[in-house]
């Protein structure tokens, strides 16, 4: 079972047990620690966040087609890993 909801940046400090993703609208990544804190897989749809190490994944669209982003020293922080397969087709930032 899934439960989502929507939480402002100021709540994001509350979040934790029972969390397992938590996705980032643009401009909202600045708050990503917690994540790294919590261990809480942290993606949203835009690559910026993904590339200066805030966030871990992101599907976005480059060049008017979707592509996967990831950041390899977000993820290890927020101790989550992806398949080979994914990494494979994923633009990687170390």
């Amino acid at each position: 079972r899934m439960h989502i909801k929507t939480i402002s940046e100021d709540d994001v400090a509350a979040i934790g047990r029972g969390t397992d993703i938590i996705y980032f609208m643009p401009g909202c990544e600045g708050a990503s620690e917690i994540c790294k804190q919590h261990k809480i897989l942290s993606i949203a749809a835009v690559a910026k966040p993904v590339k200066s190490g805030n966030v871990s994944v992101a599907i976005a669209l480059e060049n008017e087609k979707p592509r996967v982003f990831v950041s390899l020293s977000s993820l290890r922080a927020e101790d989550h890993t992806l398949s080979m397969d994914i990494l494979r087709i994923a633009d990687v930032s170390k």
